[in-house]
């Protein structure tokens, strides 16, 4: 859906879309500038090239429940920008 496309690649939020094994197969240019890492390089790369850190026990779980099940997952987790990435 046009419209669809649209309001997520316009979203303020950064949005990233991954496969069942967590790894990234779509992000909205609000995740590029607020990571500093761009679509194309993190395009097939695993969601903990972000990570600080490690997940509290509990909201990895529910993160890989989640991927593992095929459904979305919505939440908040601190993430790490590109080091010396674009501003």
């Amino acid at each position: 859906n046009d419209a669809l496309t649209a309001a997520v690649a316009a979203a303020g939020d950064a949005i990233s879309i991954t496969d069942s094994r967590g790894r990234f197969v779509y992000v909205n240019p609000a995740f590029e500038r607020m990571t500093r890492w761009a679509a194309d390089e993190v395009r097939g790369r695993h969601f903990r090239l972000l990570e600080v850190g490690t997940l509290e026990p509990e909201l990895a779980r529910q993160v890989a429940e989640a991927l593992h099940a095929g459904r979305g997952w919505k939440g908040r987790l601190r993430q790490r920008r590109r080091p010396n990435g674009p501003a």
